[in-house]
């Protein structure tokens, strides 16, 4: 064989040889776990010790120190995720944070229920006819200019009565509670110091009686108003 022969035959040989290493490194580094990829891929870190600076992946340098890891990466990284997601601590227990949080929630529990009672809508008043039912015997008339008709002034819930009949006028956002006015009944008259739905009042209306009511009177047998009645209704207009 010609000199210039084997010296292509040589290089076609060492091709032939790098191509092969070249296909088996690519065909190792796809079989490679993702995790070893990982580490291999880390870059190197250097730390010195007693003997001196040692380079190398993290992995690495710590079997050099003689430390053996806590566990792969793929372990050490699941621990805390498994604990955020079933909400307990190293005992099992829930962390106290949330055991007080709960604790908290529970207490409140009570007043939410008696607040959503207080809101419940709609809400109505006694039923029944109340053209049947007997008034107290009040002079409403001589104690207006005392008393102020403070009564017409107090919050109440209209019965099923009233509604069917559509004369006495109620809350919108509130129903059925009577409608007011600058801090009084909207049928009060203020011109005629009187109610100007007397016939139609509700049943609330007909059966209350001021004289034992502490928020009007002080002692109602000496006629002393109460001294927060400007708290409650305002005063009347003067007679013109």
């Amino acid at each position: 064989m010609e000199p210039d022969a084997e010296a292509r035959e040589e290089l076609r040989k060492l091709a032939r040889t790098q191509k092969k290493r070249w296909i088996s490194g690519a065909i190792a580094e796809l079989l490679l776990i993702p995790g070893e990829r990982l580490v291999e891929q880390q870059p190197a870190r250097r730390e010195e010790c007693g003997e001196g600076r040692r380079e190398g992946p993290p992995e690495v340098a710590e079997h050099q120190h003689g430390a053996r890891p806590a566990g792969s990466q793929r372990e050490r990284a699941a621990g805390p995720l498994e604990v955020r997601r079933d909400g307990l601590d190293g005992q099992g227990r829930r962390p106290r944070a949330s055991r007080e949080l709960d604790e908290r929630k529970r207490a409140t529990i009570p007043l939410q229920n008696e607040r959503d009672h207080k809101r419940r809508l709609p809400l109505v008043g006694p039923g029944g006819d109340k053209y049947a039912l007997a008034s107290p015997d009040v002079p409403c008339v001589e104690n207006l200019a005392l008393c102020r008709g403070a009564c017409c002034s107090l919050v109440f819930n209209l019965g099923i009565q009233d509604l069917d009949e559509g004369v006495i006028k109620w809350e919108y956002g509130q129903p059925y509670r009577i409608r007011r006015e600058h801090g009084r009944c909207v049928h009060f008259d203020v011109e005629r110091k009187g109610c100007g739905a007397y016939q139609h009042r509700p049943a609330t209306c007909r059966t209350y009686d001021c004289r034992q009511d502490k928020r009007i009177w002080a002692d109602y047998d000496k006629r002393i108003p109460a001294p927060d009645l400007d708290k409650l209704a305002p005063p009347l207009p003067a007679s013109g």
